[in-house]
Protein backbone atom coordinates (compact mmCIF):
# COMPACT_ATOMS: atom_id res chain seq x y z
CA UNK A 1 0.00 0.00 0.00
CA UNK A 2 2.71 2.49 0.93
CA UNK A 3 4.79 1.57 -2.11
CA UNK A 4 1.82 2.22 -4.39
CA UNK A 5 1.08 5.54 -2.72
CA UNK A 6 4.72 6.64 -2.95
CA UNK A 7 4.92 5.63 -6.61
CA UNK A 8 1.77 7.53 -7.43
CA UNK A 9 2.91 10.62 -5.54
CA UNK A 10 6.23 10.50 -7.41
CA UNK A 11 4.38 10.20 -10.72
CA UNK A 12 2.27 13.20 -9.72
CA UNK A 13 5.39 15.28 -9.28
CA UNK A 14 6.84 14.01 -12.55
CA UNK A 15 3.62 14.65 -14.49
CA UNK A 16 3.52 18.23 -13.27
CA UNK A 17 6.77 18.97 -15.01
CA UNK A 18 5.93 16.95 -18.11
CA UNK A 19 2.50 18.42 -18.70
CA UNK A 20 1.99 21.06 -21.30
CA UNK A 21 3.35 24.52 -20.63
CA UNK A 22 -0.09 25.99 -20.26
CA UNK A 23 -1.61 26.33 -16.83
CA UNK A 24 -4.67 24.41 -17.97
CA UNK A 25 -2.59 21.47 -19.13
CA UNK A 26 -0.67 21.37 -15.87
CA UNK A 27 -3.90 21.45 -13.86
CA UNK A 28 -5.45 18.65 -15.91
CA UNK A 29 -2.29 16.49 -15.77
CA UNK A 30 -1.85 17.03 -12.07
CA UNK A 31 -5.56 16.37 -11.51
CA UNK A 32 -5.50 13.06 -13.38
CA UNK A 33 -2.50 11.78 -11.47
CA UNK A 34 -3.90 13.02 -8.15
CA UNK A 35 -7.27 11.38 -8.84
CA UNK A 36 -5.59 8.08 -9.75
CA UNK A 37 -3.50 8.27 -6.59
CA UNK A 38 -6.62 8.91 -4.51
CA UNK A 39 -8.50 6.04 -6.12
CA UNK A 40 -5.54 3.71 -5.49
CA UNK A 41 -5.41 4.70 -1.84
CA UNK A 42 -9.20 4.53 -1.41
CA UNK A 43 -9.36 1.05 -2.91
CA UNK A 44 -6.58 -0.32 -0.73
CA UNK A 45 -7.23 -2.85 1.95
CA UNK A 46 -8.50 -1.59 5.26
CA UNK A 47 -6.56 -1.85 8.50
CA UNK A 48 -5.44 -5.31 9.50
CA UNK A 49 -6.91 -6.64 12.70
CA UNK A 50 -4.54 -6.78 15.62
CA UNK A 51 -2.84 -10.08 16.22
CA UNK A 52 -4.28 -11.80 19.30
CA UNK A 53 -0.83 -12.51 20.71
CA UNK A 54 0.36 -8.86 20.34
CA UNK A 55 0.12 -7.27 23.79
CA UNK A 56 0.48 -3.73 22.47
CA UNK A 57 -1.85 -4.01 19.52
CA UNK A 58 -0.91 -2.76 16.08
CA UNK A 59 -1.24 0.71 14.74
CA UNK A 60 -2.61 0.40 11.23
CA UNK A 61 -4.72 3.44 10.36
CA UNK A 62 -7.40 3.39 7.71
CA UNK A 63 -6.29 5.62 4.83
CA UNK A 64 -9.31 4.92 2.61
CA UNK A 65 -11.14 8.17 3.60
CA UNK A 66 -7.97 10.11 2.86
CA UNK A 67 -7.80 8.41 -0.55
CA UNK A 68 -11.36 9.48 -1.33
CA UNK A 69 -10.48 13.07 -0.40
CA UNK A 70 -7.40 12.98 -2.63
CA UNK A 71 -9.46 11.58 -5.51
CA UNK A 72 -11.98 14.42 -5.09
CA UNK A 73 -9.16 16.97 -5.07
CA UNK A 74 -7.85 15.45 -8.31
CA UNK A 75 -11.31 15.66 -9.87
CA UNK A 76 -11.50 19.32 -8.83
CA UNK A 77 -8.11 20.01 -10.47
CA UNK A 78 -9.30 18.36 -13.67
CA UNK A 79 -12.45 20.49 -13.63
CA UNK A 80 -10.46 23.69 -13.07
CA UNK A 81 -8.15 22.81 -15.97
CA UNK A 82 -11.01 22.04 -18.33
CA UNK A 83 -12.87 25.22 -17.38
CA UNK A 84 -9.69 27.21 -17.93
CA UNK A 85 -9.21 25.61 -21.35
CA UNK A 86 -12.78 26.44 -22.35
CA UNK A 87 -12.34 30.01 -21.11
CA UNK A 88 -9.10 30.48 -23.06
CA UNK A 89 -10.61 28.93 -26.19
CA UNK A 90 -13.56 31.35 -26.08
CA UNK A 91 -11.41 34.47 -25.81
CA UNK A 92 -10.92 36.33 -29.02
CA UNK A 93 -7.31 36.88 -29.92
CA UNK A 94 -6.11 40.44 -29.57
CA UNK A 95 -5.76 42.23 -32.84
CA UNK A 96 -2.29 43.56 -33.24
CA UNK A 97 -1.43 46.23 -35.71
CA UNK A 98 1.56 44.96 -37.56
CA UNK A 99 4.21 47.54 -38.17
CA UNK A 100 6.39 46.55 -41.06
CA UNK A 101 10.07 46.48 -40.28
CA UNK A 102 12.01 49.37 -41.70
CA UNK A 103 13.38 48.62 -45.11
CA UNK A 104 17.10 48.93 -45.22
CA UNK A 105 18.20 50.89 -48.26
CA UNK A 106 21.57 49.48 -49.11
CA UNK A 107 22.38 52.38 -51.43
CA UNK A 108 21.82 54.88 -48.60
CA UNK A 109 24.00 52.81 -46.28
CA UNK A 110 26.73 52.54 -48.90
CA UNK A 111 26.57 56.28 -49.64
CA UNK A 112 26.63 57.20 -45.95
CA UNK A 113 29.67 55.01 -45.31
CA UNK A 114 31.44 56.56 -48.29
CA UNK A 115 30.57 60.04 -46.99
CA UNK A 116 32.06 59.10 -43.58
CA UNK A 117 35.28 58.06 -45.27
CA UNK A 118 35.50 61.29 -47.30
CA UNK A 119 34.69 63.39 -44.20
CA UNK A 120 37.51 61.67 -42.27
CA UNK A 121 39.90 62.59 -45.10
CA UNK A 122 38.59 66.17 -45.11
CA UNK A 123 37.16 65.96 -48.66
CA UNK A 124 33.99 68.03 -48.13
CA UNK A 125 33.39 68.36 -51.89
CA UNK A 126 32.87 64.58 -52.16
CA UNK A 127 30.65 64.60 -49.03
CA UNK A 128 28.50 67.38 -50.56
CA UNK A 129 28.16 65.44 -53.83
CA UNK A 130 27.05 62.32 -51.96
CA UNK A 131 24.71 64.42 -49.80
CA UNK A 132 22.84 65.74 -52.82
CA UNK A 133 22.14 62.17 -53.99
CA UNK A 134 21.02 61.11 -50.52
CA UNK A 135 18.73 64.16 -50.26
CA UNK A 136 17.18 63.34 -53.64
CA UNK A 137 16.64 59.62 -52.78
CA UNK A 138 15.36 60.00 -49.20
CA UNK A 139 14.78 63.53 -47.89
CA UNK A 140 13.62 62.31 -44.45
CA UNK A 141 16.75 60.21 -43.95
CA UNK A 142 18.89 63.07 -45.17
CA UNK A 143 17.30 65.54 -42.73
CA UNK A 144 17.09 63.27 -39.68
CA UNK A 145 20.22 61.17 -40.02
CA UNK A 146 22.70 62.26 -42.66
CA UNK A 147 22.77 66.05 -42.29
CA UNK A 148 22.62 65.91 -38.48
CA UNK A 149 25.53 63.47 -38.14
CA UNK A 150 28.38 65.13 -36.18
CA UNK A 151 31.01 63.84 -38.62
CA UNK A 152 29.16 64.91 -41.79
CA UNK A 153 27.48 68.16 -40.69
CA UNK A 154 30.62 70.34 -40.85
CA UNK A 155 31.01 69.51 -44.56
CA UNK A 156 27.37 70.37 -45.32
CA UNK A 157 27.42 73.98 -44.06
Amino acid sequence: MRAVALALVASTLAATGCATRSTSGVAIGLGVVTAVTGVAIASSDGPEPAAPDDPYGSFDPDFRPVGRAIALAGAALIAVGVISLVHVANEEPAVEVATPPPMADLALDRDTLAAYEYARRGDCTAVAAIASGVRRNDPVYFREQFASDPLLAPCLR
